[in-house]
């Protein structure tokens, strides 16, 4: 055989591995799935990504940390993430703000409810909403509600516009057991987090719990739940427990839904397997005698 054909079926060959070697990178990368899940030993990643994850065995899950609903939305729409989870209500105000940015964002199907948790301290006399915008007309008061793009931050705006005063509430981006300290020792007069109401786990139930000092501030008033010009209201009333592992006082609170979404131009066949276990296997994604 002429050097020249030897050169060319040794050539043809490498493009031959080299085209499979991609084919399998694009195989195994189909196969690793972004998700945006929020901090750990928080809801969405302690609960709702790991039960995910156990029921897609073919498939690779790579966690991206993020501060929760609105970062999670954030990393979906700009393609750094494949699924994420997050509130209902953050989505719809994402979206009504920004319609092409969020535009491309596929809603897969509900996981949970979730509810808005405000903590305070036991022997405060400033211990409802009300309350807390008054001491902020009088002089300031200061609530902890996390991060930029928190669930609890959107959670928080929406409150603001139904009670009178909430406006002059000062928001600190302060969050986790350290905020609960920093309530404890008077630096705040309250911290907010969003969470599913059966997740009696839940790191700040159980700190709130520890801590004499500290307790639940009940959400009873009827304004929270008023409906809004096309009828439908933002929020429902729920009981919910106080405290982990049904310990702890029942208290009033309000509460949207958790959704798993995804992207629009996602493969067909990851949209398909989310969309049958979301319809056929919520209940493991998200077990009650789990959370």
């Amino acid at each position: 055989m002429k050097r020249s054909h030897i050169f060319s079926l040794v050539t043809v060959f490498c493009f031959l591995l080299i085209g499979a070697g991609d084919s399998g990178r694009a195989q195994a990368d189909d196969s690793v799935i972004r998700i945006a899940s929020g901090r750990k030993g928080f809801t969405y990643r302690a609960v709702y990504a790991r039960n995910l994850e156990k029921l897609m065995p073919g498939y690779k899950f790579a966690y991206l940390p993020s501060e929760g609903s609105g970062q999670n939305l954030d990393l979906l729409a700009m393609g750094k993430a494949d699924v994420a989870f997050a509130q209902a209500d953050v989505f719809a105000v994402k979206q009504s703000q920004e319609a092409e940015r969020y535009r491309d964002i596929l809603p897969v199907g509900r996981i949970a409810p979730e509810c808005v948790y405000i903590a305070r301290r036991a022997q405060d006399p400033k211990a409802t909403l009300e309350e807390l915008a008054g001491k902020a007309t009088e002089a300031y008061a200061v609530i902890a509600i996390g991060n930029y793009d928190s669930g609890m931050l959107w959670s928080w705006a929406y409150i603001q516009s139904l009670i009178v005063g909430l406006d002059r509430v000062r928001a600190s981006t302060e969050s986790g057991t350290l905020a609960l300290n920093h309530l404890a020792l008077g630096s705040l007069d309250a911290v907010g987090w969003v969470t599913d109401p059966n997740n009696r786990d839940h790191k700040m139930l159980r700190a709130v719990h520890a801590n004499e000092a500290l307790e639940l501030m009940p959400l009873n008033n009827q304004a929270l739940t008023a409906a809004r010009s096309d009828g439908s209201p933002v929020y429902e009333a729920r009981t919910v427990m106080g405290g982990p592992g049904g310990k702890g006082p029942k208290i009033q609170t309000i509460c949207t839904q958790a959704v798993l979404f995804t992207r629009k131009g996602a493969p067909e066949a990851l949209i398909e397997k989310l969309s049958d276990l979301v319809s056929l296997k919520r209940d493991q994604i998200a077990p009650s005698d789990a959370r």
